[in-house]
């Protein structure tokens, strides 16, 4: 009976995975077939290198979100990565019972992390204030506390087959390092791509600010230059581990590349945490290496990595506009702490949410009900078939917009019908060229409501002369958005039925009825600071209290400490593991990163990987010359006929 529960029980929760994984791609609102192919293709190849995953998951974490094509925010492209990693895992060569949870004080870390993070998840879950269930804004819903627990769920359904790889073969670290760096090179490339669209790849005078694929900035947030940060150091991790010169060579290329993403992020702490990880990591290495002080080779490859990373951020620091931003850096300081003050202010100072918090998730829905200033914008979706229309309430500048797709040849015709809730309400429309935060070269108008509190018809003609300038191949460079938006703050509109063709009648828009809810519509806001306190530490203390931010900071103690421990074993990615934690913790210090799910779940599988070197202590050791040290130092138990003598206990 138990082999029979080891067999049915993983092929179940396999089928469970992939269940989940259809079931999302059932309502996938753009065409699903490249991505289907591409997890067909990862499945196959996962099933023949079990180890994959831990390159493909944490690369495609940060560089594969196509959220502003399908408006997505609670789910993404990469949760389907994560739910076939598991399902293919399961069903192949699932984890052992003692795989599947860490023991000792590993276990004790997770446990609480878990405890703390789930009651503050439950409480948000059972909150319910303005805004509510019936919005459509997912930042204002009470599950929203769900999208924020998933980073958690994820690594945790990951880290048994994590842990089966570092007993089976005592290389996890190196091949989740390899994974940071697929990742980081992936998101520079990105990088360059938008600057080559928009400012240009060599224009460090513009204000233009990078997102790549992180649709998590589209209400603020540094969360790209976090990750960079949080990523460079395993470029140096992975070129102490490799033996071969080009591949060092590569990694170099890949260090210059991943520079200067980082400085066109031109975020103040994340140049700071980039270059305080990688100092971090080096020091960590020759500080707690076996074998003593580093010969030439040993210095080299530091030096070599370091230099062009520290001397970026320092020509980065002394352009024009970083000048003009590091001149500000008081006048920001203020606006942050009347920020945190503020959102502070939102806590009821009870002794219970004081302990468990106010409940993940929780904080734009307290601003709306209870702030005075700004507030966040909501906007609903009401009716059903055709006559489903969206409404936008307007309180601080919020946007809801499609990608369109065409080739810019004639005028375009829009037309749609709205409602006013008063006669001051302004309905505005425009197309523009624009990824995410910045709109370039607009064109549109306002409409103003001749009868409040009925429908009107709109009919615009909107041309587009100088639309698609920059193009490859004839074909538009840039991504162009009809957005829509409230131009009246405090009021409500309404619109329904919109359609945009072409000069020859073909419709350009998709689910204009909003027939299937929010599909391909995004949007954002102008007014950052009204989504969260732009503090880490402030904002678990508000969400998840005392108890969730002190387990979040005994997770990074533990994983640290199992971290340097791989170090003083000889395994180089353990310091780039001790780099990346310090460089999360610092750019937490203006940023609250923990609001981005991927960016999130990356630093739990950084974390998870230093608590499985943590717990290798409480391991027996079995000493056998033909065995890696690293996979001797996982040997559960000892195996039947080992000698006494090479037995050892820690």
């Amino acid at each position: 009976m138990p082999g029979a529960i080891r067999l049915i029980f993983p092929r179940l929760s396999a089928l469970a995975c992939f269940t989940l994984a259809i079931w999302a791609g059932r309502y996938y609102p753009i065409p699903i077939w490249p991505l289907a192919a591409a997890l067909i293709c990862y499945a196959a190849a996962l099933w023949r290198w079990p180890a994959l995953f831990l390159v493909v998951v944490p690369a495609t974490l940060p560089a594969l979100d196509l959220g502003i094509l399908t408006g997505w925010t609670m789910i993404g492209e990469s949760d389907l990565v994560v739910l076939t990693s598991i399902g293919v895992l399961l069903w192949r060569d699932p984890p052992s019972w003692p795989d599947l949870f860490p023991r000792g004080r590993a276990a004790a870390v997770l446990l609480f992390l878990i405890a703390s993070f789930g009651i503050s998840a439950i409480i948000g879950v059972l909150t319910v204030t303005q805004g509510g269930p019936l919005s459509d804004n997912p930042y204002l819903r009470p599950d929203n506390a769900l999208r924020l627990i998933k980073p958690l769920a994820e690594a945790l359904a990951l880290l048994p087959f994590m842990r089966h790889r570092q007993r089976q073969h005592g290389d996890m670290a190196e091949w989740l390092g390899w994974g940071m760096v697929a990742g980081v090179s992936a998101v520079a490339l990105e990088t360059i791509a938008e600057r080559a669209a928009f400012p240009g790849v060599l224009d460090f005078a513009s204000d233009y600010r990078v997102t790549a694929a992180f649709y998590s900035m589209h209400i603020g947030g540094g969360h790209i230059g976090a990750y960079i940060a949080m990523a460079v150091p395993f470029l140096l991790g992975a070129a102490l581990t490799s033996r071969r010169w080009y591949t060092r060579v590569v990694l170099l290329a890949l260090a210059s590349v991943a520079t200067y993403a980082l400085v066109v992020t031109f975020a103040r702490t994340a140049y700071a945490a980039g270059f305080a990880s990688l100092l971090t990591a080096l020091f960590a290495w020759l500080a707690l290496r076996p074998g003593g002080s580093p010969g030439r080779t040993g210095w080299l490859v530091p030096v070599l990595l370091v230099i062009p990373v520290g001397g970026g951020l320092l020509m980065a620091a002394s352009s024009g506009y970083m000048r003009e931003r590091f001149g500000h850096s008081s006048s920001d300081l203020v606006t942050r702490e009347l920020n945190w003050r503020n959102g502070w202010a939102l806590h009821d100072g009870g002794i219970w949410h004081f302990a468990v918090g106010m409940g993940l998730g929780t904080y734009p829905r307290l601003n709306l009900a209870k702030a005075v200033g700004d507030k966040p914008g909501d906007f609903r979706l009401v009716g059903n078939g055709e006559n489903r229309y969206l409404t936008m309430t307007s309180m601080s500048p919020l946007y809801i917009g499609q990608k369109i797709f065409f080739r810019p040849s004639g005028p375009l015709r829009l037309e749609f019908r709205w409602r006013a809730s008063s006669a001051d309400a302004t309905a505005g429309i425009s197309i523009c060229e624009k990824i995410l935060l910045y709109s370039d070269n607009c064109r549109g108008q306002t409409v103003t409501s001749h009868a409040p509190g009925t429908w009107e018809a709109v009919s615009i003609v909107v041309s587009t002369d100088g639309l698609g300038v920059k193009a490859v191949h004839g074909l538009p460079a840039r991504p162009m958005e009809l957005s829509l938006f409230n131009a009246t703050p405090g009021t409500t509109i309404a619109f329904n039925g919109l359609s945009l063709t072409d000069a020859k009648g073909r419709e350009i828009l998709a689910n204009g009825d909003f027939r299937e809810g929010m599909g391909r519509w995004g949007f954002s806001n102008d007014d950052h600071l009204v989504w969260r306190m732009k503090n880490l530490y402030l904002m678990l203390l508000f969400e998840t209290g005392l108890l969730g931010s002190f387990s979040f900071l005994v997770l990074c103690v533990g994983a640290a400490r199992g971290a340097a421990r791989s170090v003083r074993l000889g395994d180089a990615m353990g310091a780039a593991l001790i780099g990346s934690i310090i460089s999360f913790l610092i750019s937490g210090l203006f940023d609250n990163l923990f609001e981005a799910p991927r960016l999130a779940t990356v630093f739990l599988l950084v974390c998870m990987g230093g608590l499985i070197s943590w717990e290798r202590k409480h391991q027996a050791r079995i000493r056998d010359p033909r065995m890696p040290a690293a996979v001797a130092e996982w040997s559960p138990v000892p195996t039947v006929g080992t000698p006494i003598g090479e037995i050892e206990r820690y």
